[in-house]
C-alpha cells in the first residue's frame, strides 16, 4: 500500500515538473508583457475609484470614448439582458449608494460591484425598494464578483419572498462577464489606440485578480499534455485538493506567525483567526467573513488601549495601528486621533479609515482570497514561509517601535513589557 501512494506521488511530481517546464516556456513573455498602469498605480483592488468608474465610464453613451451605446448593448448581452429599451437609457454612478444604476423610463438595472467590499445589512433590498418607490416595475440587480458568488442572506433581505425573485437578482463575475466583455470592447476599439491600450491592461489585471494569468497559447499547450495517456487523472487529484491547499497555507502562515509573535507579545484572542473562521471564508460561497488575524497591544491613548492588528481581508493581508475603547475596536476617525495620525502617517502607506490609524500592506503582497500571485501561493513552503514571515516581523517590529516613540511623546506608555514566556 505503502509503495502505491509513493507510486501515485512520483506520477503526480513528474506531472508538475512537466507543468512546469511548459511554464517556463512562456515565462519570458509574459515577462515582457508585465506592465500594466493599474499595477503601478497600486489601484487594483480599488472597487470604486477604478473598477466601478472605469466600467460606468465604458458603458455611458455620453462618455468621452465616443463609441456611444456599443459597449453597453455589449455588456447588456453579456449579462443575458433582452429587450431594454435604449432610447432614453441613463447610466448613473453611486445614484443614491448604488454602484451603477442603468434605467430608461421603465426600466431599471442595478451592477452592485462586489471585488472585495463586504455585503451590507439588506443592502441589496434597500436598492430596490428605491427603484420600486420611484415607479419601476422591472427591476434586475446584478451582483458582480470575482467568480460570481452568491451574495450574503442578510444583503438580499426579503428579496427571496417575491415571487419574481429569481428573474429580479442574478449573479456576474469579472472571472467571465467582465472579461469576455472586455475582449469585445478591444476588438471593437482595435483602430483608437489610447482607448484599445487602456483595455488591453485593463482587462489584464481583471484577468490577474480573477486567477487567469495564462495566454491561448500556453492553456493550449497545458491542455494537449493532459490529453496524452492519464496526465488529465493525475491532474484531477490536484484540483479535488485545491480547497485544501488555500486552507493550510493560510493556516500554517498564520499558525507559524502567532509562534514568532509570542516570543514576544501576547497574541489577544480578539479577531484572531481559528480554524473555523478559515473553513468558513475557504469553503463557503455565502455568508463569509475574512476579517479576522492576530493582534497584540503596544501602548495606549487618551484613555484608548494602542494595538497592532495584522488582519486578512477579501484583498491583501496588512497590518496596522488599531484602537480599543472599553473592550471593543473605536471608530478611529475619531477628532481626539487626528494629532497622533497625522504623527504615524509619515512612516506609513495608508492613513486613517474607520478601524484604523495607519498601517502598511504586507510586501511582497499576499491575497487569500484570490489565492493567486507567487508570494501567496509559495507560502504553502516550508522554508519559503519561514524567510517571508521573519522578514514580514522585522518590518512590524520596526513600525511598532516608531509608533511606541510616538505615543511616547503624548506621555503614554512608550513601552510594554514584552510578553515573557514562564
Amino acid at each position: 500500500m505503502q509503495m502505491q501512494h509513493s507510486s501515485s506521488l512520483h506520477q503526480l511530481q513528474v506531472l508538475l515538473d512537466q507543468i512546469g517546464l511548459i511554464d517556463f516556456q512562456f515565462k519570458k513573455n509574459r515577462q515582457k508583457n508585465r506592465f500594466n498602469i493599474f499595477n503601478l498605480l497600486e489601484r487594483k483592488f480599488d472597487e470604486v475609484n477604478l473598477h466601478s468608474k472605469l466600467i460606468y465610464e465604458l458603458i455611458n453613451p455620453k462618455a468621452e470614448h465616443c463609441f456611444g451605446l456599443i459597449f453597453l448593448e455589449k455588456l447588456l448581452g453579456q449579462f443575458g439582458i433582452l429587450g431594454f429599451e435604449l432610447n432614453n437609457v441613463k447610466v448613473r454612478k453611486e445614484y443614491k449608494k448604488i454602484d451603477i444604476l442603468i434605467s430608461n423610463n421603465k426600466q431599471a438595472i442595478v451592477i452592485e460591484n462586489k471585488l472585495w467590499a463586504p455585503d451590507q445589512p439588506e443592502q441589496l433590498q434597500r436598492y430596490y425598494d428605491i427603484l420600486f418607490n420611484e415607479g419601476y416595475r422591472d427591476i434586475k440587480l446584478f451582483y458582480l464578483s470575482i467568480d460570481g458568488k452568491e451574495p450574503d442572506d442578510n444583503s438580499t433581505g426579503n428579496l427571496i419572498l417575491l415571487e419574481s425573485y429569481k428573474q429580479v437578482l442574478f449573479t456576474v463575475s469579472y472571472e467571465t462577464d467582465i472579461d469576455q466583455w472586455l475582449e469585445y470592447c478591444v476588438k471593437e476599439a482595435y483602430n483608437h489606440p489610447p482607448l484599445r491600450e487602456t483595455l488591453l491592461q485593463y482587462r489584464s489585471l481583471v484577468q490577474e485578480i480573477s486567477g487567469k494569468t495564462m495566454n491561448k497559447e500556453e492553456m493550449d499547450e497545458i491542455i494537449d499534455f493532459l490529453a496524452e495517456g492519464d496526465n488529465v487523472l493525475k491532474a484531477k487529484k490536484i484540483a479535488e485538493n485545491w480547497k485544501n491547499v488555500k486552507w493550510f497555507t493560510e493556516w500554517y502562515f498564520w499558525r507559524d506567525l502567532e509562534t514568532i509573535i509570542n516570543g514576544e507579545y501576547e497574541v489577544l484572542d480578539y479577531m484572531k483567526y481559528d480554524s473555523n473562521k478559515l473553513s468558513s471564508v475557504v469553503h463557503n460561497s455565502r455568508n463569509r467573513n475574512p476579517w479576522y488575524g492576530i493582534m497584540f497591544r503596544i501602548g495606549e491613548f487618551s484613555g484608548a488601549d494602542a494595538h497592532l492588528l495584522i488582519e486578512r481581508s477579501f484583498s491583501d493581508v496588512y497590518y496596522g495601528l488599531t484602537m480599543i475603547v472599553n473592550g471593543k475596536r473605536n471608530l478611529n476617525e475619531d477628532p481626539k486621533f487626528s494629532e497622533l495620525a497625522k504623527r504615524v502617517l509619515e512612516f506609513s502607506d495608508w492613513g486613517v479609515e474607520e478601524y484604523w490609524i495607519a498601517g502598511h500592506y504586507c510586501e511582497p503582497k499576499i491575497n487569500f482570497e484570490s489565492f493567486s500571485n507567487d508570494s501567496t501561493l509559495k507560502l504553502l513552503n516550508d522554508d519559503f514561509r519561514a524567510k517571508y514571515l521573519n522578514d514580514l516581523w522585522l518590518l512590524i517590529k520596526q513600525f511598532v517601535i516608531m509608533v511606541q516613540q510616538v505615543l511616547g511623546d503624548y506621555n503614554t506608555q512608550p513601552n510594554i513589557t514584552p510578553h515573557s514566556k514562564s
